[in-house]
């Protein structure tokens, strides 16, 4: 099982999307016998609840703070003899999350676009102080 970060949102797991650290996931049988928890970490390996004795279980998951499910949270599992069962539950960093986190590109590319805009700038005055500069060529050599 793994609780991965939906970064593009389409509900399916690609490889390159991994496993979100802090979230929970709890398997427990109908009969309540069975109870297991465990919290993810990040990375690839997904989590196995290995020699489950056979039987119905629901699986259910918890995202960490800051993220929004894009799957469903919960699973009914029916778990039979020599049977392996892969589930993918994914959630996606939350609007909120995502203003509260620093701006790491935003200051880099403003300080790009002023010191371009500076350029550009310095640029149209040379210009400017040329074109007035032979306009007076111009206007001295008809006169004399």
């Amino acid at each position: 099982m793994l609780v991965y970060d939906d970064t593009n949102g389409d509900s399916l797991r690609q490889e390159e999307e991994v496993s979100i650290p802090e979230g929970a996931i709890s398997v427990t049988d109908r009969a309540r016998k069975v109870s297991l928890t465990q919290t993810t970490s990040s990375g690839l390996e997904p989590y196995c609840f290995e020699d489950l004795p056979e039987g119905e279980y629901n699986v259910s998951v918890a995202v960490p703070d800051g993220y929004n499910p894009t799957t469903v949270l919960n699973y009914a599992l029916l778990v039979e003899p020599g049977s392996e069962t892969y589930l993918d539950f994914g959630a996606q960093i939350s609007s909120a999350a995502l203003a509260e986190a620093p701006d790491t590109t935003g200051s880099s590319r403003s300080l790009l676009f002023g010191i371009f805009g500076a350029l550009l700038l310095l640029a149209g005055i040379a210009l400017g102080v040329y074109a007035g500069w032979m306009g007076r060529a111009k206007s001295r050599g008809a006169v004399e």
